[in-house]
Parts: structure tokens; sequence; C-alpha cells
């Protein structure tokens, strides 16, 4: 069972962002024990053709029934390092083979190790490219939906800035233990966004220093501010001379005096329109960074608390939103409730809708009150003149 642990989180790092990068062997360095916060951090087991494990890595859920990952997670690719120009050109290896099945891939869900994978890839997803400079990014569609697991935010708009933090989540042993477990690291700053002067770092990608390792790959970076998705693990190491026979497998992973440690994500703002489709194609919504929760309800759906709905405003026993500064929607009046304006149905008044801006239920009676008047006397009058022919 020891060897069958260890086989299923060997899945290398996919390569090197510029010469002297080695492959990289484990998983979260320096990291500590993840914690159900995390638990939208899934791993990913890759299984041969014949159901036996043969590697595995990273991902995160985005919806319960998409994961998002790194493109040499679910595809073959050239053995050994990788490197890269920074317009996204290879340099060396990092050539895509083709995909696995998607039945071959299977999610592995908590902080711990089990066997009894809860859903399996139905259909991947990936940009029409056979390399994966400033490309390492892939979705899988899940034959199960899984609506217990959370799911994360996720940033479309902006990229990431130098010095931004994140949260480095991921599988596998690591320098400080021996168990193999979901870890995590925080503080991680950015030390650089592409396109810019780092060596090998693509238009959409961006770096850290130390912090990942090859059990990570596909995992995810969540900002700290927001909690947000942010990238993807794809490549890195430190160019260290490592044997296999007698170094720690972390060796490529770890800063030392001589040898610094590069990581490269890739950016999710970078891909966003083919993220957006691969919602599309898991019949899924997607909760964007500071956005609401899609599970929430929407407008007019009923409620009993402002929790259950997605702008937090429960009123007149319906999902609402806040009439301040936006137009209500057909059918709608902006109203006063909890005293907040908000969109509700139009306050009745002797029975009569009152709809702002128009006369009031009590005014339009009068009205026809008058009308009539006018028409009584009129009779009158035509009544008198006839009588005095």
């Amino acid at each position: 069972m020891k060897y069958l642990l260890a086989s299923l989180f060997a899945f290398s790092v996919a390569g090197c962002a510029s010469p002297g990068f080695d492959a990289a062997h484990q998983a979260i360095i320096n990291g500590v024990l993840s914690e159900a916060d995390d638990d939208a951090a899934i791993g990913l087991a890759i299984l041969s053709t014949g159901g036996q494990f043969q590697g595995a890595c990273s991902g995160v859920l985005v919806a319960p029934n998409l994961v998002l990952t790194a493109r040499h997670c679910v595809s073959r690719t050239e053995e050994g390092s990788i490197a890269c120009n920074s317009d996204g050109t290879p340099r060396a290896g990092g050539g895509v083979l083709g995909d696995y099945k998607p039945t071959q891939l299977k999610v592995l869900l908590g902080t711990s190790v089990s066997f009894d994978f809860p859903a399996t890839g139905m259909q991947i997803l990936h940009p029409d490219v056979t390399n994966l400079c400033d490309n390492d990014i892939a979705m899988l569609v899940l034959d199960t939906a899984l609506p217990n697991a959370p799911f994360a935010q996720l940033r479309r708009d902006h990229p990431p800035a130098v010095d931004d933090t994140i949260r480095a989540v991921g599988w596998g042993t690591s320098n400080n233990s021996q168990n193999i477990t979901r870890r995590k690291r925080d503080d991680i700053a950015i030390i650089d966004v592409g396109p810019n002067t780092f060596d090998g770092l693509g238009d959409r990608e961006f770096a850290i220093g130390e912090g990942i390792c090859s059990g990570d790959s596909g995992g995810p970076a969540f900002d700290e501010v927001t909690k947000a998705v942010i990238g993807l693990v794809s490549r890195g190491g430190n160019g260290a001379p490592y044997n296999p026979q007698s170094d720690p497998q972390y060796t490529p992973c770890v800063d030392s005096a001589q040898y610094h440690t590069n990581n490269i994500y890739t950016r999710t703002d970078g891909f966003a329109d083919f993220i957006m489709s691969g919602f599309a194609a898991a019949g899924a919504e997607p909760w964007l960074e500071g956005g609401p929760d899609p599970r929430l309800a929407k407008f007019g759906t009923a409620c009993t608390a402002a929790t259950e709905c997605r702008s937090a405003i429960c009123a007149q026993g319906m999902c609402s939103q806040a009439c301040d500064t936006t137009f209500c929607p057909d059918g709608f009046s902006c109203i006063v409730a909890d005293g907040a304006s908000v969109c509700g149905a139009p306050p009745k008044k002797n029975g009569c809708a009152s709809v702002p801006g128009s006369p009031s239920a009590g005014g339009g009676a009068l009205f026809l009150l008058a009308i009539a008047a006018v028409l009584v006397r009129a009779a009158r009058r035509r009544g008198q003149e006839a009588r005095r022919i």
C-alpha cells in the first residue's frame, strides 16, 4: 500500500520555465495541513486504461460538476523538463501527445486519501494547442454533480499584481510531512506577472518563489483577500543537481543558498473566454470573484431569510434587490422595507394598486366621481331645456 500511495502522487510538475530548471517531484513545500475552508481544492487521480494508478494532480471545483486544472493533468505529454520563451513558444519539451480518456480521471475530495472516488471525468476541455507553454489549462466535466462539495470563486476580469499574496493548495507529501494529505501554504508573494522580464514567463502566467512541487500540478492559487482562484500550477523548479537514487524527491523544489526556486501558474483571467465556454458545456453557472454565490436564490424567488438570496435581501417573502441606484424589473416598484429601498410588489390602497408616478388609487376614484357629477349636471340641463320647449 505504501508503494501504491507513493506512485499515486508522483506525477511531475510539467517541466521548467527556463534553462537549468528540473522537473519537480513532490508537493507543497514548508506547508501545513489544509483545512475545510480549502475543500474546493481536489485531488485528481490518473488511472491507466486497465484501472491502475499511474499518477495524480491537483485541481479545483468551480461548479458542482466542473474541475479546473492544468492541461498536463488531463493529457499525455513529452517526458522530461520543458523550457518556454516569453512569447509562449516552446524552447524545449512540453509537447502534448494526446488526451487521457475522461474515465481515467477520478476526483478525490477531502483532506486525506480515500479510494472512494465520488466522481469521474466525462468530458475533457482545453485550448486547441499542442504545447504547454502559456497554455497549461484544462477543464474536466464530471459524470456526477457534487452538490454538497464547496466550489470556488473565480477571477475572470483582471490579472494579479506583483506583491499580491496567494494561498497555494495541493496534494502529496512534502519536505516537512511524511503523510499524504492535502496541504497549503499561505502568504506566498507573486514575484512577476506576464508579460514581463522573467525568463520564460508567458503573457497569461505569473510566477512565485518556493511553495509548490509536482503533486500540486493543476492546484489552485487562491487570492488571499478575495479567496478567488486566480491561477493553476503549471511548472517550476530550481535547477539544483538531483540524484533520484540518493537525494530527497523535493530537492528541486526547496530554496537553498545556491538554488532559488521559481514556480509558474497559468492565470485564470488570461483564459476567461475558454473558462466561460467550460461552464456552458457543463450547464453550470460560475461564481465570479466578488459576485453572488450561484447556489443562492435569484430575484423573485420565495424566501424566509436574507441569507437565502443572492442579493442578501428578502422582502415581502421573496428575494429582492436594492433600488436606490437601479430600476426595478417590470411589475415591481421601489418600496421601503425595513428602512431600505428595495424592489417589491406595488403598495395597495382601497384595493387598487398604486404605481409611482401615476395617480394614487384614491385620487383615481375621486377623478371618476368628478366626471360622473359633470355628466349628471349635463343631463339635468338637457332635461330642463327639453321641458322649456
